[in-house]
């Protein structure tokens, strides 16, 4: 099967494709500029194709989504024989455990789960259908069909990437530089060692994080309340760094095998049980140069990659952080909108708790603003009321968008119940919050809250409405733009239309009740669909969609 490894090929063919039209009409231009009869100044027209459909108006239920952190140490991708008679068997037995003490919820909060498939966290390959991390994508829904329990997969290729020491060893060509402690955590300490060595390149120190402006990062440190441990240094995360490419081709094969996995539950009618992915695992450059665990902002290497250097003022390097991972963020999302994924999918976990007094403050938050995904968060310090966390409030307020999850969080055993109902209680209330982990909330009195939560009937909230934009993500040369709506949508949704990538520069907005044809002159075009919330107080996005409009040609001379 080569439908994984095309993944890579596909992007590669989409990238050349594109840079053809541009160069080629380009060339065109600068050759004939003295010669206008030769191409025709019509522009293409368009029309728009609305169909309305009232299913989307259907409410949709929340999910409270119980994570299982020590399900990831399983061998998920074991020999068919030992999978189904040894390793499934016990991720089956602790999900049959959280259902009966938890229940599976009602139709408007059901439960569900989740477990991390930390794709970077494993050695070289080429991605395939048999990756490691490919192979969990599927069992993981094969767990999820068997047992009808919804499923929610946070992909983190960027927290843990101790397995890749040939992108990130810069510093130590024998072993002798790095502490014995790093090499034990492993799960092979001898074996990890020597691909640490043999793994050293002095040109590795592009790849990391650095502390300064000169300075690459060795470690990372970490601190969780039981001691100290290192990690491999934060990774660059600026486009173009060895590491991307790696990641991008691990994620390129991970949303080819979701994407097949999910139109197999879709044949069967069963999309429910796929409830989307995460972006990252609180994504941001801050990090621990040192053990106090400071966790402050970094990312120097990545400013350098961006433009910046040691004369940037602090409000361009604050602004560059935020747009440095944006850039991450929506580079990965258009890869999964090209396999196929709606912007309701994806969420884009950023680390945004900190307020901008804090010394670990960076805007993170706003990072996570982009109609190809859902603005997502870790909330610890603010379960009492998470809008009480100024940065992310504000956050969404900019991002102008209903849609929102809290991917993970906790409870805690004297508090849970009202928790969890803060947690749910804004005017438009997250679609999923993720707990962090099952081992944590074992205490009778937060599974209880949790039960009673689950199986209440709550007050209906505002419903934002569903819109779809239904051409493929790249559309050449098109006729038409294939639309739908629910009917509460028909008289206030607006076509939008930017030139190239960006979705933040409109240069057309069409009122879609008054639209039946949009007219553009040659190019590339990003366009979307909006329309108000049911309380007018947020907009909802569609998926955005790429067009090219080719150069055409004139028999007429003036």
């Amino acid at each position: 099967m080569e439908r994984v490894i095309s993944g890579e090929m596909y992007n590669m063919k989409l990238a050349l494709f594109l840079i053809f039209i541009s160069v080629f009409s380009f060339a065109l231009i600068f050759f004939f500029e003295d010669k206008p009869y030769l191409f025709s100044t019509e522009q293409k027209q368009i029309s728009i194709q609305t169909t309305v459909d009232p299913s989307l108006e259907q409410s949709q239920p929340s999910y409270l989504i119980m994570n299982f952190s020590t399900m990831n140490e399983l061998n998920w991708n074991a020999p068919e024989s030992e999978w189904q008679s040894e390793i499934k068997p016990k991720v089956v037995n602790e999900l049959q455990d959280m259902i009966s003490k938890l229940s599976r919820g009602n139709t408007q909060t059901k439960l569900g789960w989740s477990t991390l498939n930390e794709y970077m966290n494993i050695p070289a390959d080429t991605p395939s259908t048999t990756s490691a991390y490919v192979v969990k994508i599927k069992r993981i829904f094969e767990i999820s069909e068997e047992l009808e329990l919804p499923v929610f997969i946070p992909l983190n290729g960027f927290q843990w990437w101790d397995e890749q020491p040939e992108l990130y060893n810069w510093w130590d060509n024998d072993g002798t530089k790095t502490p014995a402690s790093f090499f034990a955590r492993q799960d092979n300490p001898e074996e990890f060692k020597q691909r640490f060595i043999a793994g050293y390149d002095p040109n590795n120190r592009k790849n990391v994080d650095w502390k300064s402006w000169s300075e690459p990062m060795t470690w990372n440190y970490r601190n969780w309340g039981s001691g100290e441990f290192i990690l491999a240094p934060p990774p660059n995360i600026a486009r173009g760094s060895a590491y991307r490419k790696v990641l991008e081709a691990r994620y390129s094969a991970i949303m080819d095998q979701m994407r097949f996995s999910l139109s197999e539950l879709e044949q069967k009618n069963k999309q429910h049980l796929f409830l989307g992915f995460s972006i990252g695992t609180e994504l941001s450059l801050n990090a621990s140069t040192t053990p106090k665990d400071e966790f402050e902002p970094y990312g120097y290497r990545a400013l350098l990659d961006s433009g910046l250097n040691s004369n940037s003022n602090q409000q361009s390097i604050q602004n560059m952080r935020t747009e440095v991972l944006h850039e991450y963020i929506e580079s990965l999302a258009r890869i999964s909108a090209r396999k196929g994924f709606d912007s309701n999918y994806i969420h884009a976990h950023v680390w945004g708790e900190e307020d901008p007094k804090s010394k670990k403050y960076a805007p993170y938050a706003q990072a996570a603003c982009s109609p190809y995904v859902i603005p997502s968060v870790s909330i610890y310090g603010n379960e009492k009321n998470p809008m009480s966390s100024k940065q992310w409030s504000s956050a969404l307020q900019t991002c102008n968008t209903p849609n929102w999850s809290i991917v993970e969080t906790s409870i805690s055993a004297d508090t849970a119940t009202q928790e969890l109902s803060n947690l749910f209680s804004s005017k438009t209330p997250p679609r999923i919050i993720v707990l962090y982990n099952w081992s944590e909330h074992q205490d009778p009195s937060q599974q209880q809250a949790i039960a009673n939560y689950v199986q209440k009937n709550h007050i209906e909230k505002c419903q934002p409405p569903i819109l779809i934009s239904r051409n493929d993500f790249l559309t050449h040369n098109p006729d038409s733009l294939f639309i739908t709506l629910p009917p509460s949508a028909t008289s206030t949704a607006t076509l939008t239309i930017s030139k190239g990538f960006s979705t933040n520069a409109p240069i057309q907005t069409y009122p879609l009740a008054q639209t039946t044809t949009v007219s553009l002159p040659q190019g590339m075009y990003s366009w979307y669909i909006t329309a108000p919330t049911c309380d007018n107080t947020r907009t909802s996005w569609s998926q955005p969609r790429l067009i090219t409009v080719p150069l055409t040609f004139s028999n007429q001379r003036n």
